[in-house]
């Protein structure tokens, strides 16, 4: 009959044959693979978003576990994203400012530049009343809130418990950029509400804020001269502008402010701003800035009418210096755990912020981003206009070298001065953990230069102009309350804008891609043991242990739900306390590889011996051919020995399935009954083979025939009616 023939079948060897080959395919090919892969991915962007990470990509989610480094934006992410004024100063005098969040309670008083003490004194109350009184602040806080677009209102906030229940409270929420709220709130505080002064004031025109001129102006015009009403902030500027019926309001860079600055108010009095006074101006800002205080500045200018040109260029010079304004955002109390979770997973955080150097560095040793009191702090943070000008040539010259048209030496001239540029980025880069000053085209040329280095890099952004930078890093994450330009280019959201968001879900992704490795693991294990078994089997001259009926049960059922169970295992212990996995690694290391090899001999080996058993108990020969009996006898002895096959390999994958839970750690240390899905995975395996392997035959029988009755009956009722 030929090696592998069937003696008692009537079919012909080559439609044997032809089964033999569907049986190896079948179960060579693990048919949950992707079933489970895309279950794992879409589980672990559920996981995600239930920790307030919005995931766009589903690939990403699988990136996400590889990050080495993270560039953070620091408003908002690694901080609160609520502003509170703390410090005003004006000529001659710095001033305290009480009082926490948007609601516009709170004391403001003088205090020594030197001491700043942060305890109010005993006469804090009657110091606000003469400063009120006075309305030395008036004219400066009035112009941070008519150059600002910022509202801070009572409203009602809803918010949700564990149970879902809903309270309604009401609280101060502001609504804008979050440095104006903090202006807003400041204001408010000396009596000059927007309600208040609307009707001696009428914007005329606005210049926004850009990230290149680091400043907003308006032009406005004075409609009330004489305060009328409670408010200090109606006629303030009088002393400052004159008889002027306009006036230019010019906030923010202190650098940029007092550089376009030609005149100082001090004392009363509008006079020369010299450069003696704008150095000590900046040396103030240098003192604020040194306490993680982010200041702005602010400078007006008077005109008798509306200027034909009124653009930023000519609203935003000559300008007379008022003062300045210095605002904290409190560190996120998170932050300081998720950058040491992050070091000890081996991935780095860089913050990149547009605050002045001395502010960034302050705010990174604060949070643990940079050793506190440290020299070297020195070097690890740097101003992106250090970097810019190189950051311009890469451009330049990967555009020149995109657009074509020159000769080979003309290329090789250029790609060597590519490098040479590159190589002197990327030796900055390695060094700097904080980039103060930043711009986001700065933004592109730092990740650029980390993906040179090999890093897998994950960059933040809100703003219009960050989408580009999102694009070009490995893994873009968009602030919930950025812009839908930058989510749209983003690969993740961060719903609650925190940093600790970012850590945590390369946690998930981590646990997701370890999954996605265990049952990979257990399938490849388990289907090629049964490839071997088939085989070894044919070439011994037995008929296949497994026909592609049984392979195909054992895929759907024993490797199936068990493996779908392991994309639902939680992470191991310790799972954020080693390096990233790098891209290049392929999925299955060396060892598991091993693992293979040993559990398909053993598991081949055992599937085999109890074949042959089998067939001696049941047919009375090693091969199944016995003269002595009818072919009828024959083959039902066949079948149950591939019965005691199947039962077997159940019982051994099923076996494996829990094995297979824990790569790094034994299963015992996680719990042998943690994954509550894998208990009704190996539940349901074995019941559902029980079912099949003990109901007769005729019962199926049965049952496909009152199938097709039924279906007979209802399409005669279908044409009937």
């Amino acid at each position: 009959t030929g090696r592998g023939a069937d003696p008692t079948s009537s079919d012909p060897i080559w439609l044997q044959m032809l089964l033999v080959a569907v049986s190896l395919t079948v179960a060579a090919v693990p048919e949950g693979l992707p079933v489970c892969v895309t279950m794992s991915l879409a589980i672990g962007m559920r996981n995600m978003t239930a920790k307030q990470a919005l995931v766009r990509k589903l690939a990403s989610v699988e990136t996400l576990g590889s990050t080495t480094i993270i560039c953070t934006d620091k408003t908002g992410t690694l901080t609160c994203g609520k502003m509170t004024t703390v410090r005003v100063w004006r000529w001659g005098q710095l001033y305290r400012v009480t009082g926490q969040g948007y609601k516009p309670e709170g004391f403001i008083y003088p205090c020594d530049e030197k001491t700043q003490s942060d305890d109010p004194p005993n006469n804090a109350a009657a110091l606000f009343k003469d400063v009120k009184r006075d309305g030395d602040l008036a004219p400066i806080l009035t112009g941070f809130l008519l150059c600002s677009d910022a509202t801070v209102e009572l409203g009602e906030v809803v918010t949700k418990n564990d149970k879902g229940v809903e309270t309604v409270t009401k609280e101060w929420v502001g609504i804008g950029n979050a440095t104006e709220r903090a202006l807003v709130v400041a204001a408010r505080k000396v009596g000059v509400e927007r309600k208040e002064i609307a009707p001696a004031y009428k914007e005329e025109v606005q210049n926004p804020f850009s990230s290149q001129r680091k400043m907003m102006s308006v032009l406005v015009r004075i409609i009330e001269r004489e305060n009328k009403s409670a408010s200090p902030g109606i006629g303030c500027f009088n002393p400052i502008v004159g008889d002027c019926a306009y006036v230019a309001i010019a906030k923010g860079a202190p650098n940029r402010i007092i550089d376009r600055s030609t005149h100082v108010y001090r004392e009363g009095k509008v006079v020369e701003m010299s450069k003696a006074d704008k150095d000590h101006a900046l040396a103030t800002v240098n003192m604020l800035s040194g306490q993680a205080l982010r200041v702005l500045a602010i400078g007006v200018h008077g005109y008798n009418s509306v200027p034909e040109d009124a653009s930023d260029t000519a609203l935003e010079r000559d300008l007379i210096f008022l003062g300045l304004n210095a605002a904290i955002d409190p560190e996120r109390p998170e932050v300081k755990i998720a950058i040491k979770r992050a070091a000890n997973a081996g991935v780095s955080t860089v913050m990149i912020t547009g605050d002045y150097l001395a502010t960034a560095r302050a705010i990174a040793e604060n949070i643990g981003l940079l050793p506190k009191g440290d020299p070297a702090n020195e070097t690890r943070a740097m101003d992106c206009r250090g970097l810019r000008k190189d950051g311009d040539a890469l451009t330049t010259l990967n555009k020149r070298l995109k657009d074509g048209g020159l000769s080979a030496p003309e290329k090789e001239e250029l790609k060597a001065e590519l490098k040479v540029i590159q190589g002197r980025v990327d030796k900055i880069t390695k060094r700097t953990r904080v980039y103060a000053r930043a711009e986001p085209f700065d933004k592109i040329t730092i990740v650029e230069s980390y993906k040179r280095q090999g890093h897998v890099a994950c960059m933040t952004g809100d703003g219009v102009n960050d989408a580009a930078a999102l694009q070009g890093a490995h893994i873009g994450v968009a602030m919930g309350s950025g812009t839908d330009v930058a989510k749209g280019a983003a690969d993740m959201i961060l719903l609650d804008d925190s940093f600790a968001t970012i850590v945590a879900a390369i946690e998930e992704g981590r646990k997701i891609y370890s999954n996605i490795t265990k049952f990979v693991f257990f399938l490849l294990s388990t289907n090629v043991a049964e490839v071997f078994l088939i085989l070894i089997a044919i070439f011994m001259g037995l008929q296949s242990p497994l026909s592609p009926i049984q392979i195909l049960w054992l895929n759907l059922t024993t490797d199936g739900a068990p493996a779908i169970a392991l994309a639902l295992e939680k992470a191991e212990p310790g799972i954020m306390d080693e390096g990233p996995r790098p891209l290049s690694e392929p999925i299955l290391e060396k060892i598991q590889i091993t693992g293979i090899s040993i559990q398909t001999f053993f598991e081949t080996a055992f599937c085999l011996i109890t074949y042959i058993v089998g067939l001696i108990w049941n047919t009375g020969s090693w091969n199944g051919q016995n003269n002595d009996k009818d072919d009828d006898e024959l083959q039902d002895g066949v079948r149950r020995a591939q019965t005691m096959v199947i039962y077997l390999i159940v019982f051994l994958e099923l076996l494996r399935a829990y094995t297979s839970r824990a790569l790094r750690t034994s299963v015992f240390t996680m719990g042998v009954f943690s994954n509550t899905f894998m208990q009704y995975a190996v539940a349901a395996s074995v019941l559902l083979t029980l079912f099949v392997g003990h109901t007769p035959v005729c019962i199926f029988k049965l049952f496909f025939k009152i199938k097709k009755i039924i279906c007979i009956y209802l399409t005669i009722i279908h044409v009937n009616t």
